[in-house]
């Protein structure tokens, strides 16, 4: 008996579904944590601040992210191979960007959160 026949293969329709499933996943994610996160850089800038800044992080390191990513993952297909043999390097730089994206997001909330603070001193200051 060939061993492809004991292991049962998941049906195009099933693969589909599940594809589908990641899909919607990675775009609720997208749009529900990421884009409110990014935005929330701008909170305290005026007009003119803002609208440079998105053009500088919209453009500018969107696609800087995206091909940099790329040329990551083409050097270590390159080097290793494999897909396989490149996995685990790809999995060491995608947990330091994760690591590098957290400490970066806790930064923010501490500058927010004094930056509030300060705000919340001033007007308490203003009515008195």
């Amino acid at each position: 008996m060939h061993p492809s026949s004991v292991i049962p293969r998941p049906s195009f329709t099933v693969c589909c579904w599940l594809l589908l499933a990641v899909q919607v996943f990675a775009r609720a994610s997208k749009y529900s944590l990421f884009d409110p996160a990014k935005e929330m850089v701008y909170i305290e800038m005026d007009a003119d601040e803002k609208k440079q800044g998105k053009a500088a992080v919209d453009l500018v390191g969107s696609q800087i992210g995206k091909s940099g990513a790329s040329w990551i993952t083409q050097a270590f297909l390159l080097g290793c191979g494999s897909i396989a043999a490149a996995m685990p390097f790809t999995g060491i730089i995608f947990a330091a960007v994760i690591i590098t994206w957290l400490k970066a997001t806790f930064s923010l909330h501490r500058q927010m959160q004094e930056t509030e603070r300060i705000r919340l001193q001033q007007q308490q200051a203003a009515a008195a």
